[in-house]
């Protein structure tokens, strides 16, 4: 499934989310599941807890697996 924040320029990708709009919280599980800001920052893993309307990710790996951020930053 894929969703969209366009409030925020940002963009999710996961097998499964739950969504919890009076906690302010969304939960992705996927393999991996992955989101991506309009600068190109990203973060994947298997299960990605977003909270505080956004502001924060928790990232939780697969068993014995890894998780990924990929921070852009600008040249001057």
């Amino acid at each position: 499934m894929q969703m969209q924040d366009r409030t925020l320029g940002r963009s999710a990708t996961a097998d499964k989310a739950l969504d919890y709009p009076k906690l302010g919280k969304t939960v992705l599980w996927g393999n991996p599941a992955r989101v991506v800001e309009a600068a190109g920052n990203q973060i994947a893993g298997a299960v990605l807890t977003i909270t505080d309307r956004g502001r924060s990710v928790e990232i939780t790996a697969p068993e014995g697996g890894k998780t990924e951020t990929i921070h852009r930053t600008d040249k001057d």
